[in-house]
């Protein structure tokens, strides 16, 4: 569980891409999560490459296999499980800000596509099965930018990065062939300005008080109709999200930190450590003390 809480910009090198092979081991008798449910303005693609990945995307469930991948837009909902009869399960992860891919000058036609895909008016395709044309050829490019974003984490260099800008434009041509405009059913059911107001409202209060009476004040929002706002697009309740993203937060920033266990709580909007720790452990798998004072 405790890879979701790994920042992806924290993996981003001289190109501001994230490619991170992740390996869980199914249980025994019971489901193991590979990250909970989520969503972000991050472009993201799983490869799957060994084993079993059951993905609910925004209420869609799929159940991948070797070879398969999955593409979330910006803002889709998705959470990520493999059960005991799965196997162990392998995949790589790809995030992508849209902003890399724009070309800077000139009103190209891959520049209106990207920005309406962030506005969400059109979406890339979810699911690209094995068994596809597309698929193979996704894998390919898949498997060049892991080995010259590997080379480029540890050192520089021109003739490297021309490879690996070559081949995400390469997997950008694939993608944007299935480029189609969002389903009115998906639209009705998500209000991307709501989305961001909340990610961006909680992302800069967080570390401190933070209720629902002052939010709905700050943004303009009836309680009643905030609630069921959240509800409908983040398909959780407002503090199970305030309390995923607190977690995220002390896990990304603090690890290796000189503050102490209780400092650590505190800079991230806890006001109880014994609550923080009991959180902490409930959603990464490991005490506080285990995971910071490594």
């Amino acid at each position: 569980m405790l890879n979701i809480f790994v920042g992806h910009r924290e993996n981003y090198g001289s190109i501001p891409i994230s490619l991170v092979e992740f390996r869980f081991r199914s249980g025994k008798d019971h489901r193991v999560s590979c990250f909970v449910q989520h969503n972000h303005e991050t472009m993201e693609m799983l490869s799957v490459r060994k084993g079993v990945l059951r993905v609910v995307c925004n209420g869609e469930q799929l159940v991948l296999h070797p070879g398969d991948h999955v593409f979330f837009n910006p803002y889709d909902a998705h959470t990520g499980d493999i059960e005991p009869e799965d196997g162990d399960t392998h995949y790589i992860c790809l995030m992508l800000e849209s902003e890399l891919c724009a070309i800077s000058s000139g009103q190209t036609t891959l520049n209106r596509v990207l920005e309406e895909v962030r506005q969400g008016k059109v979406r890339f395709r979810t699911c690209y099965p094995a068994e596809t044309e597309e698929s193979a050829a996704i894998t390919e490019a898949i498997l060049a930018l892991c080995s010259h974003y590997r080379y480029l984490l540890t050192r520089q260099d021109a003739a490297v990065e021309c490879l690996l800008m070559s081949e995400l434009f390469r997997l950008l041509a694939i993608l944007q062939k299935d480029v189609s405009e969002t389903p009115p059913e998906l639209l009705c059911s998500r209000d991307l300005h709501f989305i961001r107001q909340i990610s961006d409202y909680v992302k800069e209060h967080y570390a401190g008080a933070v209720d629902v009476d002052s939010l709905c004040v700050d943004l303009g929002y009836s309680e009643r109709n905030f609630y069921r706002l959240f509800r409908q697009n983040f398909a959780m309740t407002f503090t199970e999200y305030l309390r995923e993203y607190r977690i995220r937060c002390a896990a990304e920033n603090y690890r290796g930190s000189d503050l102490s266990l209780s400092e650590i709580s505190a800079a991230v909007g806890f006001t109880d450590y014994c609550y923080f720790s009991r959180t902490f452990k409930k959603y990464t798998g490991q005490s506080p003390c285990s995971y910071f004072r490594k």
